[in-house]
């Protein structure tokens, strides 16, 4: 084995110190988009659970107005039918009683 030189020593240390620095700063910047990923997860699953709670709304709303829309509809049927014979009886009369 020969003897090292010191500046060839300190060359590699260095080398060695620059390649640790290098990855510490590498290690430092995935661990801030790792950060970045989580709250933006955080936000994500904020607004899918407000987006949750409207829907659930929503959905109540819906079906109390199908209730009203469906007797809403019985009614405007129910007097459809009752109407159209009188309709057609007051026609008829006022046409015939003309001749």
């Amino acid at each position: 084995m020969k003897p090292v030189d010191d500046s060839e020593w300190r060359g590699r240390v260095e080398r060695k110190l620059d390649a640790i620095s290098e990855a510490v700063v590498r290690l430092a910047r995935v661990e801030e988009r790792t950060a970045t990923l989580f709250r933006d997860q955080s936000s994500n699953t904020s607004a899918v659970v407000n987006l949750t709670a409207r829907l659930t709304a929503l959905e109540a709303t819906t079906q109390s107005n199908k209730t009203s829309i469906r007797v809403a509809e019985r009614v405007f049927w129910f007097a459809a039918t009752l109407a159209t014979p009188i309709i057609s009886g007051v026609a008829v009369y006022y046409l015939t009683k003309g001749s």
